[in-house]
């Protein structure tokens, strides 16, 4: 509802970079987000809101621009490994990275078609289940696997496989129903958000 109704997109970036605060502070500001990652929601729902415009952007740099992008994209995305952890700040310009990264999967052929392969389909079709799913199932067939193999990479490979299988079943049976629920209810929470808020004005 917010996202929708932000006037500009300046606001977009004020309410983003005020959740990357919050959710990284020491203070226990993270409680007020719900979770550490929330600004990356919130971004890319003001990405969905504003595609159009920058995606325009985005092909009006001609292909030396889009290439300099590219490399920003990718340092950004990766400067906890090339330049090392720096807390807060690294969790910032890895969201920004990654932004970046989904505007120019769009626009860019190459890269579209890199991502339309089907193991890249599939991981990003179980991305989310996969992400809420890892830690517990990465301990409980590590736990289970190494009494038997005594190897690293053995847990590392039994694990994928499991969270892979079990991701898809999380995104058939949870997600798919969650997303249909969410496309029927929200313009009805929306339309409930705005009477209540029309009733507080005129009242």
């Amino acid at each position: 509802w917010v996202v929708r109704r932000t006037p500009h997109w300046a606001l977009g970036v004020l309410l983003v970079g005020g959740l990357a605060f919050a959710g990284q502070s020491p203070q226990g500001l993270a409680t007020l987000t719900l979770m550490q990652g929330m600004q990356f929601f919130v971004l890319g729902s003001y990405l969905a809101r504003y595609r159009v415009s920058l995606l325009g952007w985005v092909r009006g740099l001609g292909s030396a621009g889009r290439a300099v992008l590219l490399t920003a994209a990718v340092v950004l995305y990766g400067n906890a490994a090339i330049f090392g952890d720096r807390g807060r700040l690294t969790c910032a310009l890895g969201g920004v990275g990654s932004a970046l990264l989904i505007l120019l999967v769009i626009e860019l052929p190459w890269m579209a078609r890199m991502a339309t392969v089907g193991p890249v389909r599939l991981l990003g079709t179980v991305s989310y289940s996969f992400y809420l799913l890892h830690l517990p199932i990465l301990l409980a067939v590590s736990n289970w696997v190494y009494v038997w193999t005594h190897s690293v990479v053995a847990c590392g490979v039994v694990a994928l496989a499991v969270m892979l299988v079990v991701s898809r079943g999380v995104w058939a049976v949870a997600e798919i129903p969650a997303q249909e629920w969410g496309r029927r209810w929200a313009p009805r929470l929306d339309a409930w958000v705005d009477a209540r808020l029309s009733r507080t004005n005129v009242a």
